[in-house]
């Protein structure tokens, strides 16, 4: 993926935005066609502020072994698809740093929720405010981290359900 528009913005990202991601594998033309989206990845934003490098953005996100940090601009710079951002809304700012514990808690621990998944597929799948969860998919993902409970949303609704984000920017 060409890294321009990324480049433009990176310094206005931060802990707690949004990316929603279209990729092109049959999976990902499957869950878009499956949801009615025009995306079939969901990801946060990680800001580890260096004081010897400034800015580290990492992706958080749910995959095969389960919600994982990854540098950002490795995972676009290796993306072969369409990634929107979405800049958490000021009003939530001040919830960045329960929003970052909820990150490094579920990252490295929690495996990826197949079972939630297919739940998903056949309805919604919902959870319980104090559940404990062993296992995410990636919009369970960013919604847990945001502090949702109830149906969980599909990769292009979790903004939706929670309205935190403005308006996606296309990189």
């Amino acid at each position: 993926m060409d890294l321009t528009k990324y480049l433009a913005v990176r310094d206005q990202m931060g802990s707690g935005d949004m990316l929603e991601w279209s990729g092109k594998s049959v999976l990902d033309v499957l869950i878009r066609i499956k949801t009615g989206q025009d995306v079939n990845h969901t990801s946060l934003i990680l800001n580890l502020e260096s004081p010897a490098s400034g800015p580290v953005l990492m992706n958080v996100e749910a995959m095969a072994d389960g919600v994982e940090p990854h540098f950002l601009s490795t995972e676009l710079s290796l993306y072969d698809g369409r990634v929107f951002w979405y800049k958490l809304k000021r009003e939530f700012k001040n919830e960045i740093p329960v929003i970052e514990s909820r990150m490094f808690f579920y990252a490295g621990r929690t495996g990826y929720a197949y079972c939630d998944l297919c739940h998903q597929l056949a309805g919604r799948t919902i959870i319980h405010e104090g559940e404990p969860l062993t296992t995410l998919f990636c919009s369970e993902t960013a919604f847990v981290i945001n502090g949702g409970t109830g149906e969980v949303p599909w990769p292009g609704e979790v903004n939706k359900f929670l309205n935190r984000w403005e308006d996606r920017i296309e990189l």
